[in-house]
């Protein structure tokens, strides 16, 4: 039985560690042709914010955006029924930028879950060619618009999504954002995804998604998902499954994210995606969470217990067991290198996928319970499945 344990992780650490190597090459790929395309200005760009009580971090967002180099904007943040001053800064920011205009958004309608609601008031808002929806917390490099407009005319990509960097303010964000990086960028093989209509084969973030207007009606935009919490996930699916092209690239050096202020809210808001990402589903979290303790966890214990206690126990399954930890070790620090998580993030991966799955139970308790929240507002689904 331990060989058959110790071969499945081995294979499956493989898998990753070759999929990371590929999947890295290509994320910063696009470099290549970015620097060479010459840009059509021509089209108009609507971003568009959707901001719930975001005073603090509205400011730094904007001033991000005014300093694109990319210049033909329109800039529309929707202020969300905030009970602090946001609006007012939005307002006064927009007598700096003119491109910058602040609307108050309309009571939620029933069945919308809030952030839903706003972005597709905003959609209806905008005048723009190419749609750029953006979190208020989420800051862009100067080159970050003209890279994704370029992304979109030369890969025909009619959606482009760009991985951020997340800084982190605490502990509990330094174990899971690498989780999240790593097991997007070691499962999905990304450049075969994006050639394949497979809608399940593709990862999207809502801190930076640029649409093609034709894509974002074509697909029913935000109110095909208006009571789906993984809104970003589900647009990049409908997307593909619609026919349209969808790219993802490497936005480190391009996207910057600050989300959470505290453990307890890092783990209420990543805990929101979880099992809506698992299709509700309690048996596909069960799979899940025993893949990832088989993959990460099996192999030490099963090094450590025949290999440091009992030294007669040398074989091919402690062979495949080293294999299948080197392998993990070496994928999880390739990307924590490629989008600065820190040396430490490395050897503590175990930890990071322990927390993540916890994260993940925690997340079905309070979607079948019925208290997950966010910003205020209840976030309620259709069901939960076995």
């Amino acid at each position: 039985m331990e060989i058959y344990v110790n071969l499945f992780a081995a294979v499956i650490a493989v898998y990753c560690l070759i999929t990371t190597l590929l999947n890295l090459r290509f994320l910063k790929g696009f470099q290549q042709f970015t620097e060479k395309e010459v840009l059509d200005e021509e089209a108009l760009v609507s971003i568009l914010i959707p901001a719930r009580d975001e005073s603090s971090s509205i400011e730094m967002c904007l001033q991000s955006l005014s300093g694109q180099t990319y210049r033909n904007l329109e800039i529309l943040v929707l202020d969300d029924r905030s009970t602090d001053n946001t609006f007012d800064v939005v307002n006064i920011y927009g007598k700096i930028d003119s491109r910058v205009k602040v609307i108050k958004g309309s009571d939620l309608e029933s069945g919308w879950i809030g952030k839903h609601w706003a972005c597709h008031q905003l959609s209806g808002l905008a005048s723009g060619d190419y749609l750029l929806f953006v979190d208020a917390d989420t800051s862009l490099r100067p080159e970050a618009i003209r890279t994704a407009k370029i992304l979109s005319s030369s890969q025909n990509n009619d959606l482009v999504t760009l991985m951020p960097y997340r800084s982190k303010t605490c502990v509990l964000e330094y174990f899971l954002f690498p989780f999240i990086d790593w097991i997007i960028v070691s499962w999905l093989p990304l450049k075969l995804s994006q050639k394949l209509k497979i809608s399940f084969m593709s990862a999207s973030f809502g801190q930076f998604m640029f649409f093609r207007r034709k894509a974002y009606s074509g697909c029913g935009g935000h109110e095909a998902v208006k009571d789906i919490p993984t809104d970003d996930m589900e647009l990049g699916r409908r997307v593909k499954r619609t026919g349209f092209g969808w790219g993802l690239y490497d936005g480190v050096n391009l996207v910057e994210t600050t989300s959470y202020s505290s453990s307890i809210e890092t783990l209420l808001g990543i805990s929101r995606s979880i099992f809506p990402a698992l299709s509700h589903s309690f048996i596909t979290l069960i799979l899940f969470s025993v893949c990832l303790m088989g993959l990460g966890f099996y192999p030490i214990y099963f090094i450590f217990t025949n290999l440091l206690l009992d030294y007669s126990h040398i074989g091919t399954d402690l062979g495949l067991a080293i294999v299948a930890f080197i392998s993990i070790l070496i994928s999880w620090g390739m990307v924590c290198r490629s989008f600065s998580h820190g040396i430490l993030s490395v050897p503590l991966y175990p930890l990071s996928i322990a927390l993540m799955i916890l994260a993940a139970f925690y997340s079905m308790v309070s979607y079948t319970v019925g208290f997950t929240a966010w910003k205020g507002r209840a976030v309620k689904v259709k069901k939960v499945r076995l």
